[in-house]
């Protein structure tokens, strides 16, 4: 089996944690791409390859071989670890709120309300959606991409169906507006809930070997809530962009980047799905 690991900054903690992990036993054959979220509409895809704009070259990371720094090729890769947007856990789509600072009171959703929430990938749907409402998945404070992202990615689903795996970025930190959401005792139960249902559609997609199959962080990766990921998984976070030499925009970075330790969850969790 032969994966490519493809998304964005994100990419790189996922990167670090195979390499953890590999001293323990031995893996697949993993390329990983990865790529400023803000170039990913720099990146084409043309005949089974990206094509990269002039742009895109001067900004990925590719631990793969290729014979030019414009064209990579997907054809050979047997799977497609997705690690860009966000997971079916980001309760922006799930509880909306009037203003910033409302406190906000989740309800139950039924298994099936929370199916189409989370079809909202799907190649039928991205193609048919006229993301007329697109502002409202703003909620929650968390920078969502742009539509033309959306755009691209049915382009990417419809291509590789039933290849790819998707992981999504990492939930943000504990740190991350943690008053936004309501934390009473009611609450965290309706919001465990609801996210059990959801791990629930997460794992009949795998097993149905369905067009997208979802993976989720472990919930011990995360908080009582189960939408905001355990700080210890986020301090001192990686990026595929290398290095950050700006303290500030590090401090930021590790509120909504994984880092090492978050990888080598991830990386385990992701063998676990493609080796059942």
């Amino acid at each position: 089996m032969k994966i490519l690991c493809f998304g964005a900054s994100h990419v790189a903690a996922i990167k670090a944690g195979f390499e953890i992990i590999s001293s323990q036993e031995k893996l697949p054959i993993i390329d990983f791409f990865g790529i400023s979220s803000r170039f990913l509409n720099e990146v084409q895809i043309v005949d089974d390859c990206l094509k990269l704009s002039k742009y895109a070259a001067e900004n990925y990371r590719f631990t793969g071989n290729t014979n030019s720094d414009n064209f990579i090729s997907l054809t050979t890769y047997d799977t497609i670890i997705f690690a860009h947007e966000s997971n079916l856990l980001c309760p922006q789509y799930l509880y909306k709120k009037n203003n910033l600072y409302e406190n906000i009171k989740p309800q139950l959703i039924s298994k099936g309300c929370l199916q189409q929430v989370l079809d909202r990938y799907s190649p039928a749907k991205l193609t048919s959606q006229t993301f007329s409402h697109f502002n409202d998945l703003r909620e929650g404070k968390i920078d969502l991409a742009p539509l033309s992202h959306y755009q691209w990615i049915n382009q990417l689903f419809k291509l590789f169906q039933k290849k790819i795996y998707f992981i999504g970025r990492p939930l943000p930190s504990e740190k991350f507006y943690p008053k936004i959401y309501c934390s009473s005792p009611n609450s965290i139960k309706i919001y465990k809930s609801n996210n059990q249902r959801i791990r629930e559609i997460a794992k009949e997609t795998v097993a149905k070997n369905s067009i997208i199959k979802f993976i989720l962080p472990p919930e011990y990766l995360l908080t009582e809530c189960g939408f905001r990921t355990q700080h210890k998984y986020m301090r001192n976070s990686l990026s595929s962009r290398g290095q950050l030499h700006d303290a500030n925009n590090a401090q930021i970075m590790d509120l909504t980047h994984g880092n090492d330790l978050y990888g080598s969850v991830m990386a385990k969790e992701i063998l676990d799905q493609l080796i059942d």
